[in-house]
């Protein structure tokens, strides 16, 4: 105990750097002699003046909230002298307090405590150090006691605490227990006690105890009352008002109030506390501006803006907040894939049955941007934007005869119909079978966003074909006039807008990217003030809440590069022993590559499944290793831009085929066993592959290919023969693969989560945690946030384009090779490899290019 003392002694003083004098004291103050003032007691109660009684309540608080709380005393029989006072002030992680009270020599004591909390909302702990000061008897006592302190609230219907207080210099000790019983499981009633005892358990003088009941009609309002074993009564009330909150009591020593009466009031500034707090609709409407940039679906350290999970929530909050009459999305910098944006089409789809308006404003949008926009009530563009009105293309780019000119051999090792990831080095043009799967591919996509627009504008078929043939590329009139759009201008063409739906103007809030904004004029990120945040959910509920994860497989399936499947297994097992995790939802948005590691992560999958349900979202592509990643999956939901299957495996083998001549370069070897050459070279193997060696691996990748099938036909419970239907390596679009039963439907990462809250019997709006793995490294997020280089998603086709130039010279530009080499560095890191992959080319080409495309010298 000393050694603690001296501890946090180092800690204070170097805070307080004040001298210590010691002197007599009546000790730190009994925790039930504060109870009998005001509030229930701690271990039922929900603010900052009960972690100044049990210090592991703060734990309990929602992530980033703050409370403060002062509150006064007085005498009935003289309201106008305040004797006792006391403010506090609590956070999950940190308490602090200080109340002062009268002794019996009339001098006044001041009681400091400052703690710490860890844990969550069904087990929690706490500790504390109390300090003393009363300046009349030269008392300066910043190490009195310790306090520690635990809450455990395992059922939504019990809490029970424990509250330790042990002074460092002499054996005096207090214990408070006290708990609550919530009988109908909710904090509609509650009943309450404590007992106390001090320096000894067999005295009965020692020892106090009180009991009583607290009733909370409605949210934020309570009454309670509680009677003390001394006789005493105390009776008190509370309203939380948003961040607000008041308070009064009145503590009588007597239950006939015949004695001495102490009158009690308060007030609390709460952050991030809304759920706890009555909502009262504001008389001033507001619209909320959805500035939106760099959309992904990854784990967000910092829940920013750009996080899908985290837009989605905001428009779900928004949907629901009495405040907030509609959405303004501000797509002139939104950068996201279609997968994205058609998930997030559909968040504002459902906001749009609360009856809330939507108002889109876009700039110089491409068609898919544009889909989007249609979802909105009006759309307004700018008046110096276009509208690109000009479909899908798909294809690929082909370096066959580049690398016949660079003297680069290819051999592709290729036996299943449509698994086309190596056309790109093998011909100059779509086989028919790569045609055939990317006019299905095309067809389905082109038919989700062409019914988006249609109904979003209410255009005929001829209208729509007659503007996508004949009227590509409009100006901000064209498109006006052909009823694309509604309004023309900026700011204040979105103010008229706001004007004619809801018949009068509105203030204007932003989430998101401040500097995107239309409506913060502030350039300085701390004078954004017209900022909307959204409500936490976190409800006065006792335990835990139920845990969710979001695990993300985001890259190639590879052990330690990609989705780095040797750790992502790990994680993902470890969920599944994890009982405080109800169930999974595993993102996958992967091309595949190695075999090896997609099948880490699919056997971790099929292991966990075995202890809840692990439901699958593929994001924009989850083919081939990415499928296999996910086929054990509970469920599995794609969108209808999403990629997925290609169920099959390739190979391929690049050779040196006059390179090295060409530079100057040669080779000589000395062999024991006929293939130990077979990877000899100086920049490539300096061989073909002999008959032999492709027939082994022929053998092999058909034995990989039966294995893929046949852990495809057991985890979607198929017959094998219908799989190999299905596989051949063919690529299926999200609505083909629903239908063909290679998932389950078509769902977004927000469908997906209430797929597995519904299977799990959970309440849509029950207040649940998710929690995102792997976790982001901060310092790795901010390396990569000074190193982001924006490029067309089209730059491999541009790049073969320079190439092509280039070589009608003698000789390649030194930066043009550097590109190529770039380009094929991974296929040459991969040679020989037997790989569950999908053509990268291939699926940039699919995306398209986003805007006008860069140039490439």
């Amino acid at each position: 105990m000393r050694a603690l003392k001296k501890y946090l002694s180092l800690i204070v003083a170097a805070g307080l750097l004040l001298p210590v004098q010691l002197s007599a004291q009546e000790g730190a103050l009994e925790l039930i002699q504060f109870l009998e003032l005001f509030g229930t007691t701690a271990s039922v109660q929900s603010d900052a003046a009960g972690s100044f009684i049990n210090p592991a309540l703060g734990a309990t608080m929602p992530f980033l909230s703050t409370q403060s709380d002062f509150w006064v005393f007085a005498d009935t029989r003289d309201l106008s002298k305040v004797n006792q006072w006391g403010y506090f002030y609590a956070d999950p992680m940190m308490q602090f307090g200080i109340y002062s009270r009268p002794l019996q020599d009339t001098s006044t004591q001041t009681d400091l405590h400052f703690g710490i909390s860890g844990g969550n909302r069904s087990y929690a702990f706490g500790l504390a150090n109390i300090s003393l000061f009363n300046e009349k008897r030269s008392v300066y006592d910043y190490f009195n006691s310790l306090q520690a302190g635990i809450l455990l609230r395992p059922l939504r219907e019990t809490s029970l605490g424990l509250t330790y207080t042990q002074q460092y210099t002499s054996n005096k000790w207090n214990l408070l227990v006290d708990g609550g019983i919530r009988p109908l499981g909710t904090n509609l009633l509650t009943l309450f006690g404590a007992w106390s005892a001090s320096n000894s358990f067999t005295d009965p003088s020692t020892q106090k105890w009180l009991a009583g009941i607290s009733f909370i009609p409605t949210k934020g309002f309570e009454v309670y009352g509680k009677y003390i074993s001394s006789g005493a009564l105390t009776l008190g009330m509370s309203l939380r008002v948003g961040g607000l909150g008041f308070g009064t009591s009145i503590a009588s020593e007597n239950i006939d109030f015949s004695g001495p009466i102490q009158a009690g009031a308060g007030i609390s500034f709460a952050t991030n506390k809304e759920g706890y707090a009555m909502v009262v609709p504001s008389a001033q409407k507001t619209y909320v501006e959805l500035s939106l940039w760099d959309l992904s679906a990854s784990p967000d350290l910092f829940k920013s803006s750009s996080s899908l999970l985290v837009v989605l929530q905001t428009i779900d909050s928004a949907k629901k907040d009495p405040n907030v009459e509609g959405l303004i999305l501000n797509t002139a910098s939104l950068s996201a894939s279609q997968s994205d944006q058609w998930e997030l089409r559909k968040a504002l789809e459902e906001f749009k049955t609360s009856g809330k308006k939507i108002i889109a404003f876009v700039e110089s949008p491409n068609f898919d941007v544009y889909a989007l926009a249609t979802v909105a009530d009006r759309i307004v563009m700018d008046s110096q934007g276009t509208i690109s009105f000009d479909g899908y293309v798909a294809g690929r780019g082909y370096f066959k005869h580049t690398l016949d000119k660079l003297g680069i051999g290819f051999r592709e090792l290729r036996y299943f119909t449509y698994k086309s990831a190596a056309e790109s080095y093998s011909r100059d043009s779509l086989s028919p079978a790569d045609r055939e799967q990317y006019e299905a591919y095309l067809d389905s996509t082109f038919r989700t966003v062409k019914d988006a627009i249609l109904m979003g504008r209410k255009l005929s078929e001829d209208q729509f074909t007659q503007l996508l043939e004949e009227n590509f590329l409009l100006s901000p009139r064209e498109a006006q006039k052909a009823a694309l759009v509604d309004y023309l201008g900026r700011e204040d063409a979105i103010r008229s807008a706001i004007k004619d739906l809801s018949g009068k103007e509105l203030a204007v809030l932003t989430y998101g990217n401040a500097d995107l904004s239309l409506f913060q004029k502030s350039s300085n990120p701390f004078m954004t003030l017209a900022s909307y945040r959204t409500p936490t959910d976190q409800q006065d509920v006792w335990s835990e809440p139920p845990h969710l994860a979001i695990v993300y497989a985001n890259g190639s399936t590879s052990l330690e590069g990609g989705m780095n499947a040797r750790s992502l297994s790990k994680i993902i097992e470890n969920l599944g022993n994890d009982p405080g995790v109800k169930g999974i939802v595993l993102r996958v948005d992967s091309p595949g590559g190695d075999a090896i590691a997609a099948d880490y992560v699919a056997e971790a999958v099929k292991k966990a499944k075995n202890q809840k349900p692990v439901y699958v979202s593929m994001g924009s592509v989850a083919g081939s290793g990415g499928y296999w990643v996910s086929m054990y999956g509970s469920e599995i939901y794609a969108t209808p831009y999403t990629i997925t299957g290609s169920i099959g495996v390739i190979a391929s083998w690049f050779y040196d085929a006059g390179l090295n001549n060409k530079l100057g370069l040669s080779i000589d070897l000395i062999k024991r066993g006929s293939h130990a050459d077979l990877n000899a070279g100086i920049l490539l193997p300096y061989r073909d592959l002999s008959p032999q060696e492709v027939e082994e691996y022929h053998q092999w990748i058909l034995e990989l290919y039966d294995d893929f099938v046949s852990r495809v036909a057991a985890g979607r419970s198929m017959p094998k023969e219908r799989v190999q239907e299905l596989a051949q390596g063919r690529i299926y679009a999200g609505e083909d693969a629903a239908k063909n039963g290679l998932i389950d439907g078509i769902q977004g990462l927000a469908g997906t989560l209430s797929a597995l809250k519904k299977s799990l019997n959970i309440p849509e709006d029950a207040e649940l945690i998710i929690d995102e793995y792997p976790y982001p490294n901060p310092f790795e997020a901010f390396l990569a946030s000074l190193n982001q280089v924006s490029m067309p998603r089209s730059r491999l086709a541009l790049l073969a384009a320079k190439i092509a130039r280039d070589m009608k010279a003698p000789q390649m530009s030194p930066l043009a090779l550097s590109s190529f080499t770039d380009i094929m560095a991974p296929r040459f890191n991969n040679n020989g490899k037997v790989q569950a992959v999908m053509s990268l080319e291939s699926l940039e080409l699919l995306y398209g290019a986003e805007g006008a495309p860069e140039r490439i010298f």
